[in-house]
């Protein structure tokens, strides 16, 4: 585990640290890496339920060929996307590292250099980004557009607001609270998923962009290739948050990833407090995949060690390597995956 700076409070529920398992894999004298790390409230599986579908994998594919290995994953992981993710990080870092590419360059030879990251709002941000994010829990109307105008005041006038509210309202507030910030429309990139996640939710949010001038974003919602497609036919979002663990293989991610270009629909990747190596998969994803928007990426400044993150944002964006694979040295994290 890898703890934070400060206990985080995710959907009511309070982290003192990020746990999970890595997960390596040999062949032709080489070792990839991925991480699982599965989080309550977000994900559909426990990190127990991840270890016994690994288990279940360890035997059948030793002494396999890559892609032997990719097909028998599909057949043990299906149902738990993080570790579908971590183990189709490890082949993936391990087919890097024998064609010496880094990541995202063996993905993709047109590769992004670099990936716009959004800031998160807290009492020491100079706002000085060209992309925000605020999550906000608050019920009350009033309460709400109050906060929402002072933001929108401290920040430039080229910048955006991002504002979260996880699900935290209902689809009468949703768009009563719509139109009392329409005048704010312009310094408004989205509002995220305004509505809880439940079986209403892409239905209550496709009306509710009928209301609204503002763009809406969703992210819980938006955990799978099924649901994303849904989300389409319903025409229910401006806007889509991926967060690779929780979508499992890469091919499910580059599925999405076209789906939602053909439609349309503005594609974000975003950190699920993710450790560094999954952390470092999401962003190669994100570059191989040319993703242009800004990306929730600020999370490293959550933990407790931000140097065990083989990167750093600066200016609002990370700049990618030529480091091969991942680009990510375990030697600086391996004291944390001793731990627990």
């Amino acid at each position: 585990s890898i703890p934070f700076r400060s206990n985080l409070t995710i959907n009511n529920i309070d982290l003192e640290n990020r746990q999970g398992i890595v997960v390596s894999v040999s062949y032709m004298g080489k070792i990839g890496f991925g991480e699982a790390s599965p989080l309550k409230s977000f994900s559909k599986e426990t990190l127990s339920e991840v270890v016994w579908a690994l288990e279940g994998l360890i035997a059948a594919v030793n002494n396999c060929s890559i892609g032997e290995a990719r097909e028998l994953a599909k057949l043990h992981l299906s149902s738990t996307p993080s570790a579908a993710f971590a183990f189709d990080t490890a082949l993936y870092d391990l087919e890097a590292k024998i064609n010496n590419k880094a990541l995202h360059y063996f993905i993709n030879a047109e590769s992004l250099e670099h990936i716009s990251v959004n800031a998160l709002i807290d009492e020491n941000m100079l706002l000085s980004n060209k992309t925000f994010k605020v999550k906000l829990s608050e019920k009350n109307i009033f309460s709400l557009v109050e906060k929402i105008e002072g933001l929108c005041g401290k920040i430039k006038n080229d910048s955006k607001l991002r504002i979260d509210f996880n699900g935290g309202l209902d689809l009468a507030r949703s768009i009563r609270l719509v139109k009392e910030i329409n005048h704010l429309k312009d310094k408004i990139e989205y509002i995220e998923q305004p509505l809880f996640n439940d079986q209403f939710c892409i239905e209550d949010t496709s009306e509710l962009r009928m209301h609204s001038d503002i763009p809406i974003a969703l992210d819980e919602t938006a955990s799978s290739l099924e649901l994303i497609q849904k989300i389409v036919d319903c025409n229910a979002a401006d806007a889509v948050i991926i967060k690779p663990m929780q979508c499992g293989f890469f091919s499910e991610i580059f599925s999405i990833k076209r789906l939602l270009d053909d439609s349309g629909i503005k594609v974000i990747f975003s950190s699920m407090y993710d450790g560094p190596i999954a952390f470092q998969a999401s962003i190669n994803l994100a570059s191989a995949l040319q993703i242009g928007s800004c990306c929730g990426y600020d999370t490293i400044k959550l933990f407790k060690d931000k140097t065990l993150f083989a990167v750093k944002i600066k200016n609002g964006l990370i700049k990618m390597t030529s480091d091969i694979g991942l680009g990510i040295d375990l030697n600086y994290i391996k004291d944390y995956l001793l731990y627990d």
